[in-house]
């Protein structure tokens, strides 16, 4: 279904839940990521010596840089970033403190075990309920954001809301309806495919969302 100038809500049932943790989360090890050996035990087990902590209902993942003069060839340039050269980690924090929970290293992008994207990649490598757990809201932006990982990841009961690239519609990009250079300033117009809405925002550009957290209203 689709429509226009309409309201988003997070699922009532939903908004004052609690994640799931696993039943009994498993310990981990060490294990290689690209820069020698770097463990990779939950950093809350690190911080108070148990299992039991886990990260509030809303998660989000991202990038961050970490300055280093180690002469590797896996250190990155980001010109966005204040310190341009160093390590690229992409990070699960949890969004009401910005803790980090969990991290990996990019170690280039040919690096795509299943062929979906280094987003798909990095986001399904961080947000594992074996070690998470279950029920929570993961917020990203448009690097990451597609509908094949939105759908992966409700089948792993995690819901997802983001920005999404014009080329990650698929067949939806060529939906009646879809606000034109015409279109004022403000307009909504908002596209639903199952369990995934899909809205387009005018701005002083297009700005398209989408989420398995929130419901449309028309």
């Amino acid at each position: 279904s689709e429509s226009e100038d309409s309201d988003l809500e997070s699922e009532d049932e939903e908004s004052d839940s609690e994640p799931e943790p696993p039943a009994r989360r498993p310990k981990r090890g060490t294990e290689s990521k690209g820069i020698e050996e770097t463990t990779t035990s939950s950093p809350v087990e690190a911080w108070n010596g148990t299992d039991e902590a886990h990260p509030r209902q809303n998660i989000a993942v991202d990038e961050r840089l970490v300055k280093s003069k180690a002469q590797t060839g896996l250190k990155q340039y980001m010109k966005n970033k204040r310190r341009k050269w160093g390590f690229k980690f992409f990070v699960l924090a949890d969004s009401s403190n910005g803790y980090t929970w969990d991290f990996t290293v990019f170690e280039g992008k040919n690096h795509h075990r299943t062929g979906k994207g280094l987003g798909y990649d990095t986001v399904m490598d961080l947000v594992t309920p074996k070690v998470l757990g279950t029920g929570y809201k993961l917020y990203v932006d448009n690097f990451y954001t597609s509908r094949t990982l939105f759908f992966d990841l409700l089948e792993k009961r995690i819901g997802a809301c983001g920005t999404i690239r014009s080329n990650q519609l698929g067949p939806l990009r060529l939906k009646s309806g879809q606000l034109d250079k015409k279109s004022p300033r403000g307009c909504i117009r908002w596209i639903r495919e199952g369990p995934i809405v899909f809205v387009q925002w005018k701005d002083t550009r297009d700005v398209l969302m989408c989420s398995t957290i929130h419901k449309a209203h028309g």
